[in-house]
């Protein structure tokens, strides 16, 4: 699915903001934030059109070679006057909404050639109603869509430039400050379909799972439904309660819980980080526990600390790269 950055408020901390992604993308400082109740379930970020803003830093350079992205972002502004900011990457992409002689619309832009390329949409946004705004670009065309619904499109070709510009939740940085609550935004690195839109507009909190027994999540887990291919992974991004648990996808595959779901990571919380999996490894299938890490798809540092069991039994304490010596000991002699 290409998701790179995923910010949710249901942490209810109006000092750090997480990257529910799994990239390990949390941002650097957040400015005039307060969090409060979302549309149905879980919190939003409320923006108070002055000062409120999160910066995440130099991050999300999705341009030199790329010509597909799509930002997503559930909001309800409360005023709007000019143009304000749901998030901006000063020159490479930003989300916007405009005003001009009636209701402010959805405008999406990405740098190309250095230079601005915009598409705006056709619908009026009220005030005070949750609206999904989504822009996308495929490589021939720039789209915004309001909900499930198409809303403007421009034809344009070309690779997004690259840009060191820092990322912003809620401004342009420092300017251009969006009076809204926000509760979802995603950033992906590739073109999603219209389907795929409508399905992620339908569920901004998350898919909706209940288990029989107390599930033992917390917010920010990476689960999976299948030890053998862990590439059908959600995030659980809000704990209804001891049985029931929202996930966001960061895969395009199915999920089909079971009642008793494996937890195999963590992002933040330093007593939870971590990620455990089975490895199917040949002849010598694996199972693999490691500490401390930054981000689930980063599993190259050496200071990782690492328990294996393999057919040769458990070593417990060694490090990323000494299990991988072991191994290649064992494979080639």
């Amino acid at each position: 699915m290409g998701l790179e950055l995923l910010v949710t408020f249901n942490k209810d901390d109006a000092t750090a903001v997480k990257d529910f992604s799994g990239n390990a993308r949390h941002a650097e400082t957040v400015t005039g934030l307060i969090v409060g109740s979302g549309e149905t379930i879980g919190k939003a970020g409320g923006f108070d059109g002055s000062t409120s803003e999160v910066d995440f830093g130099d991050i999300l350079d999705l341009g030199g070679s790329a010509d597909e992205i799509t930002v997503m972002c559930r909001m309800k502004y409360d005023a709007n006057a000019g143009t304000k900011y749901l998030c901006d990457k000063d020159n490479h992409f930003r989300l916007s909404l405009v005003s001009g002689a009636g209701l402010p619309t959805a405008r999406f832009e990405v740098y190309i050639g250095a230079a601005w390329k915009t598409v705006t949409g056709a619908t009026g946004l009220v005030a005070g109603t949750w609206y999904t705004i989504t822009g996308k670009y495929d490589g021939t065309d720039l789209k915004v869509f309001v909900d499930d619904s198409e809303d403007g499109t421009a034809a344009q070709t070309g690779n997004v430039d690259a840009s060191s510009s820092d990322f912003f939740v809620g401004s342009s940085g420092a300017a251009d400050f969006v009076d809204a609550h926000i509760e979802t935004l995603a950033v992906f690195s590739v073109a999603l379909s219209a389907d795929s839109i409508e399905a992620l507009d339908s569920i901004p909190n998350g898919i909706k799972y209940e288990w029989n027994a107390h599930h033992k999540l917390e917010t920010g887990d990476l689960v999976v439904d299948n030890v053998i291919n862990t590439n059908v992974q959600a995030i659980v991004i809000w704990e209804e309660s001891d049985v029931i648990a929202h996930l966001w996808p960061v895969s395009d595959n199915k999920f089909t819980f079971s009642d008793a779901p494996l937890r195999v990571g963590h992002i933040w919380d330093t007593d939870r980080q971590n990620i455990s999996y089975w490895d199917n490894n040949g002849h010598n299938p694996e199972i693999k526990w490691l500490d401390g890490i930054a981000q689930f798809g980063d599993l190259t540092d050496a200071s990782m600390e690492v328990v294996v069991i393999d057919k040769d039994g458990i070593k417990k304490g060694v490090t990323w790269e000494d299990a991988n010596n072991i191994l290649a000991g064992q494979v080639f002699g």
